[in-house]
């Protein structure tokens, strides 16, 4: 089960990578993409977890889910300030705060699920 895993993880893994760098290869682009993949605490894929992008200056939100193997992305995404919440029942939400994106960035950012209540969270810092 480990091996099918590491599979489905380097799949989203490549998918992201040609997806990113199908978009940068095309004219330069006014806005930023994010992706990434949503694990449980044993590293196992999360399919069919919310993720939900907040503009904190402009309230504006963007809503996806992750696919078959864990991953999503969200593309055309105005350059601003963000906070990204991933929830799924069975799991606490995890939210990560001060995520700042600008044009043309391609940001991945990958979430690990607490087992737990969905009222409860989880605060999650940014690194740019």
């Amino acid at each position: 089960m480990l091996r099918t895993i590491g599979h489905h993880k380097a799949v989203a893994s490549l998918a992201a990578a040609l997806l990113l760098s199908a978009q940068t290869a095309t004219a330069q682009v006014s806005t930023a993409a994010l992706a990434g993949t949503v694990s449980d605490p044993r590293g196992g894929i999360v399919p069919g977890a919310g993720v939900l992008l907040h503009n904190a200056e402009t309230d504006v939100q963007k809503r996806t889910t992750t696919n078959s193997v864990g991953y999503y992305v969200l593309l055309g995404i105005p350059s601003g300030r963000y906070s990204v919440a991933v929830s799924k029942p069975g799991f606490r939400t995890s939210l990560v705060r001060e995520l700042t994106l600008v044009v043309d960035q391609r940001a991945i950012v990958d979430v690990q699920l607490e087992l737990g209540a969905l009222e409860q969270s989880i605060d999650v810092e940014a690194n740019g």
